[in-house]
């Protein structure tokens, strides 16, 4: 995906306009039209790119860079005891609660 980002990014900003499906594949070493449609499809699904539906080359950047390779996200959430822990993790302090 981020191949395709950035290629998508280099292009629109050398010609003024995004490449077609055929250029992307040709640019990043696709083998097939499917590809290029699912990894753009993923883009638009993550508010990276967006459609200009019913126009030749309808894709455009629509928001900020992707993340590096291997970058997650995270969110947090706040123990009311003890500060910041990540969802899903038990907090490790055991904390007694007053029923």
């Amino acid at each position: 995906q981020r191949q395709v980002y950035n290629f998508i990014a280099a292009h629109q900003k050398r010609h003024g306009y995004a490449p077609t499906y055929a250029e992307i594949m040709e640019g990043i070493g696709l083998a097939s039209k499917a590809n290029a449609q699912r990894l753009i499809e993923a883009l638009v699904e993550r508010g990276f790119l967006r459609r200009r539906r019913y126009r030749a080359r309808g894709v455009e950047i629509a928001g900020p860079r992707p993340p590096g390779p291997g970058a997650i996200a995270i969110v947090a959430t706040r123990c009311p005891d003890c500060g910041d822990q990540l969802v899903g993790v038990p907090c490790p302090r055991d904390h007694a609660r007053a029923a």
